[in-house]
């Protein structure tokens, strides 16, 4: 993927229309995980901060709700999407937040394993 013309290309124009100069930096496999990593520690950290703000809001009062939905990819692969929403009474928005996403296929095959297994 990184080696891709075309993929650089995209990424160069990007850069630029962004104001970046000379050749857009361009994340290796390693260095990308680094970053999806680092990534993802920020969002479970902002997570716990959103909680526990929201749970003294409410005072120890349920403040989400868990919502489920069947995601199809572009791709056209089926996913069952998991998440909860909340709305932040500071900002008065409505944050849904993903947390994780599971294939189909293998759900179907773990509800039919448990409910076989009696």
């Amino acid at each position: 993927m990184f080696d891709d013309d075309e993929f650089r290309a995209m990424c160069q124009a990007f850069y630029e229309a962004g104001g970046g100069r000379d050749t857009a930096p361009c994340l290796r496999r390693h260095a990308l995980l680094k970053y999806v990593n680092a990534e993802f520690e920020c969002f479970c950290k902002l997570c716990k901060i959103l909680g526990q703000d929201m749970l003294e809001y409410s005072e120890g009062n349920p403040f989400c709700q868990e919502m489920d939905d069947g995601a199809t990819l572009v791709n056209h692969h089926k996913f069952l999407a998991v998440g909860v929403q909340l709305i932040d009474p500071l900002l008065q928005r409505n944050h849904a937040i993903c947390l994780g996403m599971r294939h189909l296929k293998e759900m179907f095959r773990w509800v039919t394993t448990k409910s076989t297994n009696w």
